[in-house]
């Protein structure tokens, strides 16, 4: 048989469904308000804004691209290479390209023969 501790002046006492969902409701209420009172929501809007924000303009570049492609607009290199760089998922192969051919150890034309493979999502 278990055991429960229970402080002094509080007594044990068996509730319905309902009273059991006000109590939950109570709760989940004060915790909701103390999140929102806290430092919580300034965190999880700079963590959103990080992780979000790259993959919005990544779509709407992609969005972009797609509708050049549909009114017969050429777009430039320079255009593509900025929706590569917004492009989250090859924005680390962007930065690894730029440093490597910044610090010598590829030429311009090998770079953009890497990028020329790169798929743009």
């Amino acid at each position: 048989m278990p055991f429960a501790l229970i402080p002094e002046g509080f007594k044990l006492q068996k509730v319905t469904k309902l009273q059991q969902a006000a109590v939950n409701k109570y709760y989940t209420d004060k915790n909701t308000q103390a999140f929102l009172e806290g430092d919580g929501p300034k965190e999880l809007v700079k963590v959103a804004a990080v992780v979000v924000t790259p993959i919005v303009l990544a779509s709407l570049a992609k969005q972009l691209q797609e509708r050049a492609k549909e009114e017969g607009i050429a777009l430039s290199e320079d255009i593509t290479g900025l929706i590569l760089r917004l492009n989250p998922v090859t924005l680390p192969a962007d930065i690894a390209l730029n440093l490597t051919r910044q610090f010598g150890f590829i030429t311009e034309e090998q770079e953009a023969e890497i990028r020329s493979k790169l798929p743009i999502i």
